[in-house]
């Protein structure tokens, strides 16, 4: 069973990557250069890791040059913030061995500036709920599911797409309809530093709009009251720039958005 690791990148250089990520060999940083505008792709090995720059923008994308470009066994698709353990590669090999029957596992990751999320002590289970509750560095996925499934992250989400959020989440409700067995492992594979994000500026119109979106694209006809029952739990979070009432607007305008955009109806 072999494991490889994919950093997303954006407009770095290898002095960027922690030096803990140098010990694997089976890593490979895909380093997104938009500004090119040359679409080429070019490899090169820099302190023992394949880094792939390639013309173009979007998390998801990055996500999905890494699915059409694997080799290993077991996938580990995370991002340029990490810390890579000692154990990391030891810690997830043993979890797939010992839980053969799942398809994705999930682990705590450790915040170093600040905590990260709250750590799980106990194995769960992960259904379509749990699921909302994860982000893409704690995943880690059985590359055949992949394959036999024709699983792709939904580019229109994601940082650096239409909708700035949800990609993970979405790609979980895929994976669990078509039959994945997920769960959470309560073992630490890596640190993350929590800096400015890049593009969540606080609970605003924009971040609303494309919840919005982002639940309809999971729940379908079932998002307005699912996204009622969000804005209802998060009102303090927001209610110094808006209103219950506009922030629920808020998410319905991001459906409608998102439904002209898929072209799901005409």
């Amino acid at each position: 069973m072999k494991l490889q690791i994919f950093i997303s990148s954006i407009n770095r250089q290898p002095e960027y990557i922690a030096s803990s990520t140098k010990k694997y060999s089976n890593l490979v940083v895909i380093n997104q250069v938009p500004e090119k505008h040359d679409g080429k792709v070019t490899r090169e090995f820099l302190d023992g890791i394949e880094w792939i720059n390639i013309d173009q923008k979007g998390l998801s994308k990055s996500r999905n040059y890494a699915l059409d470009n694997a080799q290993g066994d077991i996938l580990y698709l995370t991002d340029d913030d990490i810390v890579l353990e000692e154990e990391t590669e030891e810690i997830i090999l043993e979890s797939f061995l010992a839980n053969p029957g799942y398809d994705i596992l999930a682990f705590n990751i450790e915040g170093i500036e600040e905590e990260f999320k709250k750590e799980v002590t106990e194995e769960k289970e992960i259904g379509f709920l749990r699921s909302m509750k994860l982000s893409s560095v704690q995943l880690v996925i059985k590359s055949s599911f992949i394959k036999e499934n024709e699983l792709r992250f939904d580019e229109l989400f994601g940082a650096g797409a239409k909708y700035t959020m949800g990609e993970e989440n979405i790609f979980l409700f895929d994976a669990l309809k078509k039959g994945a067995k997920i769960k959470f492992i309560p073992k630490t594979i890596a640190k993350l530093h929590i800096g400015d994000s890049t593009w969540f500026e606080g609970m605003n119109e924009k971040y609303l709009f494309d919840k919005g979106a982002s639940f309809w694209r999971m729940f379908g006809r079932l998002a307005p009251f699912y996204s009622l029952t969000y804005c209802f739990r998060k009102k303090a979070e927001y209610k110094e720039n808006l209103g219950f009432f506009e922030a629920y607007l808020q998410t319905l305008k991001g459906m409608r958005n998102y439904l002209k955009e898929s072209r799901a109806f005409k």
